[in-house]
C-alpha cells in the first residue's frame, strides 16, 4: 500500500465541511440514534452488567487522536503505585487473538494483540491487558482469573453494555472549537451534545499556554456539566533504537524520515519537530492502526538512503508492528504524559480520581436504594 502524505481522515474532513448544510440533518439522525441507543440501555431493553471492581472508562466524544493510549497507561501505573490490581479491557481494534478473551504479555505479537493492547501491556506490566469485542467477558476473566480490584474501560464512552462508575472523557482544542457539537456524518462525533452530561470529568490534550487561552471557551461550552477539567500533554524527550534498545536525547543533527500510522500524525510531527529542532525529510503517514508490511519497511527504507541515510522516526505504537523486521536505522520517539493546569477542581488528577473511587461503593448502595425505592 502506498503510503500518503496527509492522514486519510484529512480528505474526509475536508469533504464533510464542504457538504455540511447537506449533512447536518444526518448529523442530528445519528445523534437521535446513539440517544434512543442510550435510552435503551438505561430502560433494560438491552442488557447491561456490572463488575464488584470499581469501573472507570476512558473514552472520545469525537474520533481517535486524542491521547487515550497514554492516558490509560498512565492511570494503570497510577493504579499499580496505590497497591491495585487494575485490568484494562479493550476491543483490540486490528487485532486477531488466537482465543478470545486474549491475555496480552509484554512479548506477545502485535498481530495478535494489536498495537495499542501490546504498547499498553508493556506501558504498564504489572496490569492486566485483555482483548475481547464483549467487554463483559473480559471483565468476568478480569475479576475472576486475576482479581482485579480497578476495571479500565478501553474507549469505552460508547459503550454499555458493560456498566461504568466513572467515564473520564477526553477532548481536544479542534473538539471545543471547530468541531464543537457535529455529530457524525457533518463532523467527528460520536454522539450529541447531551452525551456530555454523563461525563464525570474531562481531559484535554493541550499545551498549557493554549489552555489558558481557552479559558472563555470552556467556561462557556464544559462548565455547565459541573465536572472538573484536566488538562494534559505528550512530550518526548528521547529517543530509543529498536534494533538495541539502547536511548539518545536526539539524532545528532541526522536527517530523518517520519513513518506513523495514528489518528493525528500532525501531533507526532509536532513532537519531532519539537526534540529534535527541525523538520523531516520526508513525511509517511499511514491510515490508523495500519499493520505494517515488509514492502511498507521496504519504500520508506529505499527514501531513507536516498535522503542521506536519513533516519526513520516512528511513535511507540508503530514500533511494537515493526521491530520483529525493523532495520537498523529505525528509531521510536518515547513520549510522556504531564499534566499540567486544570479547572474546577482543588486536587490534580491522580488525587481527584483517588476520591472518585473512594466514593464509589456508597454512591453504588444509594442508587441500589433509589432504585428499590
Amino acid at each position: 500500500m502506498k503510503a500518503s502524505s496527509t492522514p486519510p481522515t484529512h480528505s474526509v474532513l475536508r469533504l464533510q465541511r464542504l457538504l455540511r448544510p447537506l449533512l447536518l440533518p444526518f448529523g442530528a439522525l445519528w445523534g437521535l440514534v446513539m440517544d434512543v441507543r442510550l435510552r435503551l440501555y438505561q430502560g433494560g431493553a438491552l442488557p447491561s452488567q456490572g463488575t464488584q471492581a470499581p469501573c472507570l472508562s476512558v473514552g472520545n466524544i469525537s474520533w481517535g487522536g486524542t491521547g487515550k493510549t497514554p492516558v490509560c497507561a498512565h492511570i494503570l501505573t497510577w493504579a499499580v503505585r496505590q497497591g491495585l490490581t487494575p485490568a484494562l479491557l479493550t476491543r483490540g481494534y486490528g487485532a486477531h487473538p488466537p482465543r478470545l478473551p486474549f491475555v496480552v504479555e509484554p512479548d506477545s505479537q502485535a498481530v495478535q494483540a494489536g498495537d495499542e493492547p501490546l504498547l499498553l501491556s508493556r506501558m504498564a506490566q504489572k496490569a492486566k491487558v485483555l482483548v475481547d469485542p464483549d467487554r463483559c467477558r473480559g471483565a468476568e476473566m478480569a475479576e475472576r482469573r486475576f482479581l482485579a480490584d480497578l476495571i479500565v474501560l478501553d474507549d469505552g464512552f460508547q459503550h454499555h453494555a458493560l456498566k461504568r462508575d466513572l467515564d473520564l472523557v477526553l477532548l481536544t482544542a479542534e473538539d471545543l472549537e471547530r468541531d464543537w457539537g457535529r455529530v457524525f456524518p457533518s463532523g467527528t462525533w460520536r454522539e450529541g451534545l447531551s452525551a456530555l452530561g454523563r461525563a464525570h470529568a474531562f481531559l484535554i490534550k493541550v499545551e498549557p499556554r493554549e489552555f489558558e487561552y481557552l479559558g472563555p471557551r470552556l467556561a462557556d461550552r464544559l462548565g455547565p456539566y459541573g465536572c472538573p477539567v484536566f488538562s494534559f500533554t505528550l512530550a518526548s524527550k528521547r529517543l530509543a533504537s529498536l534494533k538495541t534498545g539502547r536511548t539518545a536525547p536526539d539524532l545528532g543533527g541526522a536527517p530523518y524520515v517520519l513513518m506513523t500510522a495514528v489518528a493525528d500524525p500532525q501531533s507526532v510531527e509536532a513532537s519531532a519537530r519539537a526534540l529534535l529542532g527541525y523538520e523531516p525529510r520526508e513525511r509517511f503517514f499511514f491510515p490508523d492502526h495500519h499493520p505494517f508490511s515488509a514492502t511498507d519497511l521496504r519504500e520508506v527504507g529505499r527514501a531513507a538512503e536516498a535522503l542521506d541515510q536519513a533516519v526513520i522516526l516512528v511513535t511507540p505504537k508503530d514500533s511494537v508492528k515493526i521491530e520483529r523486521m525493523a532495520v537498523d536505522n529505525v528509531w521510536s520517539l518515547v513520549p510522556d504524559l504531564a499534566l499540567g493546569p486544570r479547572l474546577w477542581s482543588e486536587d490534580p488528577f491522580d488525587i481527584w480520581l483517588e476520591k472518585a473511587l473512594a466514593r464509589v461503593p456508597a454512591e453504588r448502595e444509594a442508587a441500589t436504594r433509589t432504585s428499590e425505592e
